[in-house]
């Protein structure tokens, strides 16, 4: 956590704080922000903002009655945990940032995050390999799907690239490796490591999380204040 409120955008040491932070955990959240602070410009400073579905540059994470029977991050039913954009071909975002417009009364509707590298690293070397040699199918959550906008490709849990970071692609909702045994063995302790080393995030008014989409997993729990309403973008990486 970023201790120090931020009423405009950060100094150049303020933003090396962060960039430290980020890199260290994957996690960067900042509970205190100054009203009409500059969300876009502060999430430029991480990467270029990338289209969403069907193209949005920005997300607004709010009910919606008419998803309220669908798996969807627009209704106030708990997600399972997760990776963003994995039924996308190519390379998924860099980073994610959330930040609130209306926190829950009640304190609910938790953000959760755990690190998918420190998971790997828990591994054998041969399960490891397994995870990056294995393609399993993701496809679009149903709510997506129903909206029009829904993708579907084929991606190893663990993709390896030379002289780039790992990244990791997991849905424990929408992702088809049922009829591997192995691979069922893995994600069971995926999922249990998700449950074991998982952090919570709540949430304040103007509060910003950002974190580092090749290498966290993120869910939430349920809520019933329907007020609650978080923005959504998308990073890419800086070029070099």
């Amino acid at each position: 956590m970023y201790p120090e409120p931020l009423t405009e955008l950060p100094t150049t040491s303020q933003f090396d704080h962060m960039h430290a932070l980020l890199t260290a955990t994957g996690i960067l959240f900042i509970p205190n922000v100054a009203e009409s602070f500059d969300y876009h410009g502060f999430a430029r400073l991480f990467g270029p903002i990338v289209p969403q579905y069907g193209g949005a540059m920005e997300w607004v994470v709010a009910p919606d009655p008419k998803f309220d029977d669908h798996y969807h991050s627009l209704n106030t039913r708990p997600l399972n945990p997760h990776t963003e954009f994995y039924e996308a071909e190519g390379i998924p975002p860099r980073y994610l940032m959330l930040w609130c417009v209306t926190p829950c009364e009640e304190g609910a509707g938790l953000t959760t995050l755990c690190d998918g590298y420190a998971f790997v690293q828990s591994l054998s070397d041969a399960e490891a390999a397994y995870l990056a040699q294995h393609e399993c199918e993701f496809v679009s959550s149903s709510g997506v799907q129903v909206s029009g906008l829904g993708l579907t490709a084929r991606h190893p849990v663990v993709e390896r690239r030379a002289g780039e970071p790992m990244i990791v692609r997991v849905s424990f909702n929408c992702m088809q490796y049922q009829q591997d045994s192995v691979m069922v063995s893995l994600m069971d302790r995926f999922r249990a490591f998700f449950e074991a080393h998982h952090q919570s995030t709540g949430w304040s008014q103007g509060a910003i999380l950002l974190w580092d989409n090749w290498r966290i997993l993120h869910s939430r729990t349920a809520f019933t204040d329907r007020r609650r309403e978080l923005c959504r973008l998308f990073l890419g990486q800086h070029e070099t």
